[in-house]
């Protein structure tokens, strides 16, 4: 198994909300190992740009396409359920 499918799948692991794991699931692996690097890892923007061969400023971008993606979810998850 290639390293980055590795990363990808702790991230999933690591994650107990149900919820927020199918989100992640939705995710490219591009956007997993960003999540990964940078929460998990804790890795700064310019250290996950290095890693993964991006400039910083695509790293930022893609942190508030995947936070924007994971609130949209979230919210849509909450509108569903609102009634049950």
């Amino acid at each position: 198994m290639p390293s980055e499918e590795i990363e990808t799948d702790k991230l999933e692991n690591i994650v107990s909300n149900n919820q927020l794991k199918s989100i992640i699931q939705k995710l490219s692996n591009d956007e997993k190992k960003i999540l990964y690097f940078g929460f998990i890892e804790e890795l700064s923007n310019s250290e996950i740009a290095i890693k993964m061969n991006l400039t910083e400023k695509t790293v930022r971008n893609k942190k508030s396409i995947i936070k924007a993606k994971i609130k949209a979810n979230m919210e849509d998850f909450n509108n569903e359920n609102r009634y049950e």
